[in-house]
Formats: C-alpha cells, structure tokens, sequence
C-alpha cells in the first residue's frame, strides 16, 4: 500500500474488528459505522484499550500505526462492524 490509498474493512459477523496497520506504516480512521447500535471504538495496544468514543455511526478522525491501533469489539449476533480511512505514511 502507498500514501493515500483507502483503507477499510467489514467485520465478520459477530467478531471483534482490529486494525493494526504494518510497522511504520501510520493511517487515519475517518468514519466508523455498526449496525449493531452503540458500540465503542478505542485505541488498543494489545493490553490496554481507550475508549475513544462510543455510537452506532461515527465521522472521527483517529491516527493508528503498529502500536496504537483501532480496535472495535464485537456487536453481537447477525451484526457487522465497519470503517474506512486513508494511509498517511
């Protein structure tokens, strides 16, 4: 992948939705989505999550690399999490 190329993804259903970008790879997450209702979006590390913001449809601008990266829990049976942002570095 290049600076500027889209990134996103569709969970599986019922699945805890990770993104971890590459090492010295950066990226910003612009809109996350769930059809699942509420379900929180944090920034994980592999042991400790922040709970950044929790909604069912989210414009945000949350900047992810290999040790800070985006985690989206699961929103429970027969629901999909979503996002999409742009490679920065």
């Amino acid at each position: 992948m290049a600076v500027g190329d889209v990134v996103n993804d569709v969970g599986a259903d019922n699945v805890i939705l990770d993104f971890q970008p590459a090492a010295g790879i950066e990226a910003v997450i612009t809109s996350f989505g769930s059809d699942g209702g509420t379900v929180p979006i944090s920034l994980y590390d592999g042991t400790n999550r922040s709970l950044c913001e929790a909604a069912p449809m989210l414009n945000i601008k949350m900047f992810v690399n290999n040790s800070n990266y985006m985690r989206i829990p699961n929103a429970g049976a027969g629901k999909f999490n979503n996002f999409t942002g742009i490679q920065i570095k």
